[in-house]
């Protein structure tokens, strides 16, 4: 099994490693076959348990050298067509995760909208992701408007970086 040719052009112009490009590219093979999404799920779909061992896979998100971002910008320029005519909207939000335990990296007290209400504001611990979006309204859909993310980032507070001794 392999990946379109237009996917596979748009992987080669991000700057990774040759090893790093080869497991990634499994990964998403699996990812269309499988069932469950998870990693060993989709390296079982995509037939390479007897290629490499699993804890390869597992190291492309934990410490592979390549760059969320550059994905993101590279994604950019393939959605500005499904924007239609005229102006391109782009969209800003932040979401709260909600977080079990004191050893989650990242997590701290956030504002939770959900259960807040104009009286009340409820506090939360757990993740806050700030996503930039771009709007899209595609031709089976014109009333409804669809944000795709291209970006993301982990809001971290001064009190969680000052707590964790990060940067």
């Amino acid at each position: 099994m392999s990946l379109p040719p237009s996917l596979q052009a748009l992987l080669l112009g991000l700057s990774m490693t040759q090893p790093t490009l080869m497991n990634l590219m499994t990964v998403l093979v699996g990812w269309v076959f499988a069932h469950r999404r998870t990693i060993t799920s989709m390296i079982q779909a995509a037939g390479a348990v007897e290629t490499k061992h699993y804890s390869t896979f597992h190291r492309l998100f934990s410490s592979a050298k390549w760059s969320l971002d550059a994905v993101g910008v590279a994604l950019f320029p393939l959605i500005i067509p499904l924007t239609g005519p005229g102006d391109t909207f782009l969209a800003v939000d932040d979401t709260l995760a909600r977080k079990r335990g004191i050893k989650v990296f990242g997590a701290g007290m956030h504002h939770d909208p959900l259960l807040s209400s104009r009286n009340k504001a409820v506090m939360n611990w757990g993740h806050s992701w700030v996503v930039l979006g771009v709007l899209v309204s595609f031709p089976f859909r014109n009333d409804h408007w669809f944000c795709l993310p291209i970006l993301f980032r982990l809001y971290r507070s001064t009190q969680t970086v000052a707590r964790e001794g990060g940067e």
